[in-house]
Parts: C-alpha cells; sequence; structure tokens
C-alpha cells in the first residue's frame, strides 16, 4: 500500500469506479465498489497517522489491528476522521461486499438481504453531489429545483449512487487529515524535559479556557478548571526546576 495519495486522486478514481460500474456483474460490482472505499479508508487513517515504516509492516496485513475493512471504518470514526453518517454507509457497503463475497447463492443485488443493506445506503438530497442529480427528483436540470426525497431506485443504483458520494466524502475527509499531518515525537532525554512538556500542555490549556470564558462573556472570571490547571502547572514548574538542579549537579 502506498503511504500517501493525493486527495486529487481520489476524485479521479470516481471515474474509474464508474467506468468499473458500467461493465461489471453485480458481484463484481459490489466488491470494486467496496475495494476502492477499504482503500480510500486506509489513505484517510495513514495521512492521519505518524509515520513509522516498521509498524506499517505489521499494522496494515495479516492479523494486524488496521488489516480488516471493519477495523478501518471503527478507527477512522474513533480518531474523528469521518462522521456517524459515513461510518454507518460504510459498514453497510462493507455487509454487502461480504454477502457477495462470501455467500455463492448470491448473484443479484435485489437478493433479499443484500437489498434491505443497499436500502440503508439511501443519500438524503440534500448530500447529493451535483453530478448525482439524476438520482433525485428533479424540476430543472441545474438542480435548483431538488425534490426532497431521492428516488426509490433498484438496488444496484442505490448502491453505485452511494459508494460514488462517500468517495467524494471521503477525499475531501483526506483533504482534512493531510492538513492535520502527525509526526512521531521525539524522545525525552531528560527527565524535566517531560514536566516541562506538562507545563506548557497545562498553560496552554488554561490560555484556551480563558479565552472560552472571555468569549462567553465571562471575562477575569476564575473557573474551577482555571484553578485545577493553575495549581498542577504551578507544582509542575517547581518540580521541574527541582529536577534541572539535580541533573546540573550530577552532571557536574
Amino acid at each position: 500500500m502506498k503511504r500517501h495519495v493525493a486527495p486529487s486522486k481520489v476524485f479521479d478514481a470516481v471515474d474509474r469506479v464508474k467506468d468499473e460500474f458500467a461493465s461489471a456483474s453485480d458481484r463484481a460490482a459490489a466488491i470494486v465498489g467496496a475495494s476502492f472505499l477499504e482503500e480510500v479508508s486506509a489513505q484517510l487513517i495513514r495521512a492521519h497517522l505518524a509515520p513509522h515504516a516498521k509498524t506499517d509492516a505489521t499494522i496494515w496485513t495479516g492479523s494486524g489491528a488496521l488489516a480488516t475493512f471493519s477495523a478501518r471504518i471503527d478507527i477512522a470514526l474513533r480518531l474523528g476522521l469521518i462522521g456517524e453518517d459515513e461510518h454507518a454507509r460504510l459498514h453497510q457497503v462493507r455487509k454487502i461486499r461480504n454477502d457477495f463475497a462470501h455467500r455463492l447463492e448470491v448473484r443479484s443485488f435485489e437478493d433479499s438481504s443484500v437489498r434491505d443493506h443497499c436500502r440503508n445506503l439511501r443519500v438524503p438530497t440534500s448530500m447529493l453531489i451535483p453530478d448525482e442529480y439524476l438520482f433525485a427528483d428533479m424540476e430543472r436540470r441545474d438542480g435548483s429545483g431538488v425534490g426532497a426525497r431521492v428516488v426509490d431506485g433498484a438496488a444496484r443504483a442505490l448502491f453505485e449512487h452511494a459508494v460514488l458520494n462517500l468517495m467524494y466524502c471521503l477525499a475531501t475527509r483526506l483533504m482534512v487529515a493531510t492538513a492535520r499531518k502527525k509526526t512521531v515525537p521525539a524522545d525525552f532525554k531528560d527527565a524535566h524535559e517531560v514536566v516541562d512538556l506538562a507545563v506548557s500542555t497545562l498553560r496552554s490549556l488554561l490560555h484556551e479556557n480563558r479565552k472560552l470564558s472571555a468569549a462567553l462573556g465571562r471575562d477575569g472570571a476564575q473557573t474551577e478548571n482555571d484553578q485545577e490547571y493553575e495549581r498542577h502547572a504551578v507544582r509542575a514548574e517547581r518540580f521541574a526546576a527541582f529536577l534541572r538542579s539535580v541533573h546540573s549537579k550530577s552532571a557536574d
């Protein structure tokens, strides 16, 4: 798996998925659609995680923590990378893929279990992407008269629509994750560095809390959180000074 895929590449992949859908059987369409979303989900998580080549070899394959589509969907939610609706719809796509991949008797999107999953994939009109307006009631082609509901189409149409919509959503999520890229923090060299970091973090929390109080019209009033942060920060500063003194004497 590549370390990083630009969000624009995901938007480009939408056209490839459309082409795949055009000529694919129902089974192939389900597997292809889910495979693209699984890969984008992995790229989304990778963009957020700190790079670490050694653990990459273990967490994404075999019995690794992020080796399955299900695990990737859940961890993306818990990391704040996707919303509840995307989380739910991705799991529906995964279930549809599994039905086709693991149950030979399932051959069509009109199979009862697959059709039920597809009904849960219906995208609200407010979430329609412009080139997908053909799935909605319209008065005008420019989309200005989009109706209040998505047309109840065939199960496969609902599946394809949901997959394409999710790809647009995840491409945007990927842009956000890329902008907030993480790095592996440097190792602590001295004990006082640990306490210094705690102090700066407490001071930052205190600053943010005071900004919030000011925004709420409580400027100058100390909250319980303010007092707690201040108390811990003062104690940590004293402890950091003590540690620096001890290490200085040891170095002499």
